[in-house]
């Protein structure tokens, strides 16, 4: 489960460096990002979205996801980058 200071982190993150992670999270949930084009405006409702998530909304999005996978998403984020 993500706090809520770590979706503030990532919602403030710079966009290159959000586009980069999101990247490695879908790798790490078994997605393919090889069509992944993300641009500015995608960006900007991406953070939005992001900062008005509650923690209740990442459990419940989370809910079928295994704590493992969890996990390695969460390792793909740096929460101590800032």
């Amino acid at each position: 489960m993500f706090s809520s200071n770590e979706l503030k982190k990532i919602a403030s993150m710079p966009d290159n460096e959000l586009k980069e992670k999101i990247s490695l999270i879908i790798n790490a949930a078994g997605g393919n990002n090889s069509s992944l084009d993300l641009s500015s405006a995608d960006m900007t409702k991406i953070k939005k979205m992001i900062s008005e998530l509650t923690e209740k909304d990442v459990k419940k999005i989370m809910a079928d996801i295994p704590e493992e996978k969890i996990n390695e998403i969460k390792s793909k984020i740096d929460f101590n980058s800032k």
